[in-house]
């Protein structure tokens, strides 16, 4: 069952993304961690 497999793993993503927003200041951390990435890489 493919459908069944992508909705679980719709629903795994939904989760992650609620807890993540739930955590504002780690959020923010790994924003800041991404964009300082981006300025070493140019």
């Amino acid at each position: 069952m493919v459908q069944s497999k992508y909705v679980a793993a719709l629903a795994a993503m939904f989760q992650l993304v609620s807890f993540l927003g739930a955590q504002t200041s780690f959020a923010a951390a790994v924003l800041f961690l991404v964009s300082s990435l981006i300025a070493l890489i140019e």
